[in-house]
């Protein structure tokens, strides 16, 4: 289970709660009020060290410019109203049939499940196929492009 807050954590008001609840029972929880102190502390602790798992993943995190892991394509992923594109902005591909900067690649592309679906073009082949996106880490992402059963992913690496 993830937790997502959508403002700061107010630890004091954690710890006040957690003070409250541990006082208010302190008559039937004889050891949990002889400890108060440490599990006040354990518990802030916990949810300070956990805060990598509660700052979850967020729909817009693809948001941003990319590079392809072997450098050729950069790729500039934006947002317009609830769906996200994304289209060439540099191709160092020696290929002749290389797909040209301004061209969008990614169109339609929807969050939900901690992931990203939607079509992926392929200009140059006239190819429409179905696109899923998942952030392997903050700085990294794969993209899968799939016909029937066959995909093909590349990574990409978050332009600082």
């Amino acid at each position: 289970m993830t937790f997502v807050f959508d403002s700061p954590v107010d630890f004091r008001k954690i710890a006040q709660f957690l003070k409250t609840l541990i006082s208010y029972h302190e008559k039937t929880f004889f050891i949990m009020y002889k400890f108060k102190t440490p599990i006040i502390i354990s518990a802030v602790l916990f949810i300070f060290l956990s805060m990598s798992s509660f700052h979850a993943l967020q729909p817009d995190s693809i948001i941003g410019l990319w590079k392809e892991k072997d450098g050729t394509k950069t790729i500039k992923i934006y947002k317009v109203e609830t769906s996200y594109f994304g289209k060439i902005t540099e191709n160092l591909s020696d290929d002749e049939n290389k797909i040209q900067p301004g061209t969008v690649i990614m169109k339609d592309f929807v969050y939900e499940n901690e992931e990203w679906k939607g079509t992926i073009e392929i200009p140059n082949r006239d190819l429409s196929l179905k696109g899923k996106i998942t952030m392997e880490n903050p700085d990294e992402l794969k993209a899968t492009a799939t016909v029937v059963f066959i995909g093909k992913s590349k990574t990409w690496l978050r332009v600082k």
